[in-house]
C-alpha cells in the first residue's frame, strides 16, 4: 500500500507538479519585469536574462532524477521552488527578487559603478557583457548558491572585466586630459580670473595674475580688492560688486588695478554673480589688460587735438576750451589774440621749408612760454597761431598781453645756424559769456589782425567795428576769392597810357576786377590784399599775364603797322619772389606770340625793398627776355638813387599824388618836374598817372613827359574798347600845350 502511494505521489502527483511549476516559471521569467524604487529618486532596476531560470531547474530536476528514485533532496527543492511559484504568482516583488538568476542593479545616484549579481548557474558571456556595458564594474558571486553548477569559466569573467575596466581607464584618462586642458587654458590665460566674496575679499584667483599684475601665484588671496583698485575708480568698482551680489546688473566695466611695481593698469573687467554655485559662492570677476589700448586710444585722441609740428593744441582744441569758457555762468571776461607771422613765405622761400618748420615749431614755443599756465596757445595753420586768455577784466589786460607778446616775437631766432628775424600781427577781441559765440570772437579777432597787418605789421589792434569795416570786407574777400577765382568771376579792363605829344594811344594797363553775383564789381583794393596773404596772388597774376598778353596781340594785329601798342601788368611782391614768375612770362609771351618789348612788368617801390639782391636777381631774368620793367607809384615810397641805379629800371610811373596838386602847388610842380629830369639822367621814359584834366595834360606835356594816363584820357575798359580805338586811329583827347 505505501508503496503504492509513494508510487502515486512521485509517479503522478510530483511529475505533473513539476510540469506546472516549469510552466509557470518560464513564463515569468520569459515575461515579468520589475522597477523597484527607493527614497530620494534613487531607482534599482532590475532586468531579467530570459531563459536562464528555466535552463538552471531542468539541470537540477534532471540531475536529481539520474540518481534514482525519490531522493529527499528532490522532494526538498521541489518543495521550495513551488513555495517560490507561489511567492511568484501571489508577491510578485518577492518573489522576483529571489527567481531571477542575473540582477543588474545600477544606481542613478553619483558616479556610474554598477553591480552585476550571478544568483544561476550558467551566465553567457553576452549577458555578462550586457550588464557590463550597462555599467557594471563588480561582479559578485554569492556564497549561498556556491553548490549550484557553474558553467561559466573564470578567464571569461576575466575578460569581460578587463574590458570594462580598460573602458573605464579610457572614460578616466578623457576626464583627466579635459581636466589638464582646462588647468592649462586658466593656468596660461593673459586675462585673469579672480572670485571675489559680496563683501570684497579675494578668495581665489588663476595664476595669470602674476604675468598681468606681478604678484606670486594666491597672493592676494585674503586680501581686500579695494586695496589694488585706484582712488578714483574704487567707488564705481566695489558699487559694481556690491549690485553683482544683490543680483544686479552690473557686468563690470574699466578700472585701474595696481601692478605690484607700483604702475597703474587698465584692465576690462566682466562681473558674473555665482553666489548660488556651492563650488564658487561668490563673483567672478575676469580682467583683461587694457593699458595698451588706452594708450593708443590717448595718443590719438592727443593727435586728433594737437598740432603735429608744434604739439600745441589746434583749432578744434581751442574752440572746444572756447566754448567751456563762455559757457561759464559768470560775467568774468575773456580774450582771443589773432597771431599772424608777417612775411612768412620769405623765410619759406630764401632758406627752404625746413627753416620754416623750425621757425614755427620756435614761435610756437616762445608763445607758450610767455603765457600764463592757465593761458592757451594753439596753432590755426600755416602761420597763423591763436591765444585764449581767461579771467580777463579789461580791454587793457588782453592788450598788455597782446604786446608782450609782439616784444617777444621781435627777439630774434635762431634757424639753421642763422639769425632770423620774425614778427607777427596780433588781433585782439575781448568777450563775455552770454554775450558771443566761440566763431564770432574768433572771427572778431581776426579781422582785428588784418587791421594790425594793414596798418604797417608787427603790431596789435584790438577789434573796434567801426573801424574795422573795411577789414570784414577784406576778411570776407579772403574767404570768398577762392571760389570766385575758379568760378570765373574775376576779369580785366584796361585804362589806356596815351603819347602826350599826340594823344595817341601806345598801350594800356591791366587791371582785374572781381564781378561779385551779389555784391557786383568789387575794384581791386578790395581784394588784392586778400589774394596776396592767402597766396593766390600767384595763379590769379599768372592768369592775368596769359589773358593780358592774349589781349595785346588782338590790339597789335588790329593796329596799323606803325602804331605801337604795348601792355603793362602789375606784379606783387609774393608774384616777384616766386620761383616759377619767368616761367609764367616765357609762358604768356609764347601762347601769345607778343614782342617781348611790348611787354611791361610794373612793381612798386615797396617791392624794392624787400630783398634787394634777391629782387635784383629776379629783375634781371626778367629783362633777359627782352621784357621791360617798369617802376609804378615812383615818389610814393623812398627809393635812393642807388636802388634806381641798381635795378634794371625802364619806365618811372609818377605817383598821381604828385600830379593832383601840380597846376595849383608850387612845390607839387617842382617835385613833378625834379622826377621827370632824373627820368631824363637816367634815360629812361616817364609816365603821370592820374591826370584829370587838361590844364595837368598841357603843363607836364610842356614839362617834357613823354607819357600819360588818367581818367582825362580815359577810364579803365574793355579791351574790346581799346581794339576799336586802335583800329581806327581814335584819340581819347587832344592835347595841347
Amino acid at each position: 500500500m505505501s508503496a503504492l502511494v509513494r508510487k502515486f505521489t512521485a509517479g503522478d502527483l510530483l511529475t505533473r507538479l513539476r510540469r506546472v511549476y516549469l510552466a509557470l516559471v518560464a513564463v515569468v521569467c520569459l515575461t515579468t519585469g520589475l522597477q523597484l524604487e527607493f527614497g530620494r529618486g534613487g531607482r534599482v532596476e532590475l532586468r531579467v536574462l530570459a531563459g536562464v531560470g528555466v535552463i538552471v531547474l531542468l539541470a537540477v530536476l534532471v540531475r536529481a532524477h539520474r540518481r534514482g528514485g525519490f531522493h529527499p533532496a528532490t522532494i526538498a527543492i521541489d518543495a521550495v521552488l513551488f513555495i517560490l511559484v507561489g511567492l511568484a504568482l501571489g508577491d510578485a516583488t518577492r518573489a522576483l527578487g529571489l527567481i531571477y538568476p542575473v540582477l543588474f542593479v545600477r544606481s542613478s545616484y553619483g558616479s556610474a559603478r554598477g553591480l552585476l549579481v550571478t544568483l544561476a548557474g550558467y551566465v553567457s558571456s553576452l549577458a555578462v557583457g550586457y550588464a557590463i556595458s550597462g555599467g557594471a564594474l563588480e561582479v559578485v558571486w554569492p556564497t549561498f548558491l556556491g553548490q549550484l553548477p557553474i558553467m561559466i569559466t573564470e578567464a571569461s569573467v576575466g575578460h569581460l572585466l578587463a574590458r570594462a575596466l580598460t573602458r573605464q581607464a579610457s572614460l578616466e584618462s578623457e576626464l583627466r586630459q579635459s581636466e589638464s586642458r582646462f588647468r592649462s587654458l586658466v593656468q596660461n590665460s593673459s586675462d585673469v580670473i579672480m572670485v571675489v566674496s559680496p563683501t570684497g575679499e579675494i578668495r581665489f584667483h588663476t595664476p595669470s595674475v602674476e604675468r598681468l599684475l606681478g604678484y606670486a601665484p594666491d597672493a592676494l588671496v585674503g586680501a581686500r580688492l579695494e586695496d589694488y583698485l585706484h582712488p578714483d575708480d574704487r567707488a564705481a568698482a566695489l558699487s559694481c560688486v556690491t549690485d553683482t551680489a544683490a543680483g544686479g546688473d552690473c557686468t563690470g566695466g574699466e578700472w585701474r588695478i595696481l601692478h605690484r611695481d607700483g604702475m597703474w593698469l587698465h584692465v576690462d573687467v566682466l562681473s558674473s554673480g555665482m553666489l548660488n554655485d556651492p563650488t564658487i559662492r561668490g563673483l567672478v570677476l575676469t580682467m583683461r589688460n587694457v593699458t595698451e589700448r588706452k594708450a593708443l586710444e590717448r595718443r590719438l585722441t592727443h593727435e586728433a587735438l594737437h598740432d603735429p609740428l608744434t604739439d600745441l593744441p589746434n583749432r578744434a582744441l581751442l574752440q572746444r576750451r572756447l566754448a567751456g569758457a563762455l559757457a561759464r555762468t559768470d560775467s568774468t571776461g575773456l580774450a582771443v589774440l589773432f597771431v599772424d607771422l608777417d612775411d612768412f613765405k620769405v623765410v619759406n622761400d630764401t632758406l627752404g621749408h625746413a627753416a620754416g618748420d623750425q621757425l614755427i615749431i620756435a614761435v610756437g614755443r616762445r608763445l607758450r612760454d610767455a603765457l600764463r599756465e592757465e593761458d592757451l596757445a594753439a596753432r590755426l595753420g600755416g602761420d597763423e597761431f591763436a591765444v585764449l586768455v581767461e579771467n580777463v577784466t579789461s580791454p587793457a589786460e588782453a592788450e598788455a598781453v597782446a604786446a608782450r607778446l609782439t616784444t617777444e616775437l621781435q627777439r630774434p631766432f635762431t634757424i639753421a645756424g642763422r639769425q632770423v628775424f620774425a614778427h607777427a600781427s596780433i588781433g585782439v577781441a575781448v568777450g563775455i559769456p552770454g554775450e558771443v559765440t566761440p566763431d564770432e570772437l574768433l572771427h572778431k579777432a581776426d579781422v582785428a589782425m588784418y587791421g594790425a597787418k594793414g596798418h604797417g605789421k608787427a603790431r596789435f589792434e584790438t577789434y573796434d567795428p567801426v573801424q574795422n569795416a573795411s577789414v570784414e570786407r577784406r576778411a570776407w574777400a579772403e574767404t570768398d576769392l577762392a571760389r570766385a577765382f575758379g568760378a570765373g568771376e574775376l576779369f580785366l579792363e584796361y585804362q589806356p597810357v596815351v603819347g602826350l605829344e599826340d594823344g595817341g594811344i601806345v598801350g594800356a594797363e591791366a587791371l582785374v576786377r572781381w564781378r561779385h553775383p551779389q555784391r557786383g564789381i568789387i575794384p581791386p583794393l578790395d581784394f588784392i590784399p586778400a589774394a596776396e596773404q592767402s597766396g593766390l596772388i600767384v595763379p590769379i597774376g599768372q592768369w592775368i599775364l596769359l589773358e593780358a598778353c592774349r589781349q595785346a596781340r588782338v590790339w597789335q594785329d588790329s593796329a596799323p603797322a606803325d602804331q605801337q601798342c604795348s601792355i603793362s601788368v602789375n606784379v606783387s611782391a609774393k608774384q616777384l619772389l616766386h620761383p616759377d614768375l619767368v616761367a609764367h612770362i616765357q609762358v604768356a609771351l609764347a601762347e601769345s606770340g607778343i614782342d617781348p618789348r611790348t611787354l611791361a612788368v610794373e612793381v612798386t617801390e615797396t617791392v624794392l625793398q624787400h630783398d634787394a639782391a634777391a629782387v635784383a636777381r629776379r629783375l634781371d631774368e626778367i629783362k633777359a627776355l627782352g621784357v621791360r620793367i617798369a617802376l609804378d607809384d615812383f615818389g610814393s615810397g623812398y627809393t635812393s638813387l642807388g636802388y634806381l641805379r641798381r635795378f634794371p629800371v625802364d619806365l618811372l610811373k609818377i605817383d598821381r599824388s604828385f600830379i593832383k596838386g601840380i597846376g595849383e602847388n608850387e612845390q607839387d610842380r617842382a617835385l613833378a618836374s625834379a622826377m621827370l629830369g632824373l627820368g631824363k639822367s637816367l634815360r629812361v621814359r616817364t609816365v603821370a598817372e592820374g591826370i584829370e584834366t587838361p590844364a595837368q595834360a598841357a603843363l607836364l606835356h610842356a614839362m617834357g613827359c613823354e607819357l600819360a594816363q588818367g581818367y582825362y584820357f580815359g577810364k579803365p575798359m574793355s579791351g574790346n574798347a581799346i581794339t576799336a580805338m586802335v583800329a581806327g586811329r581814335l584819340v581819347p583827347l587832344a592835347v595841347t600845350a
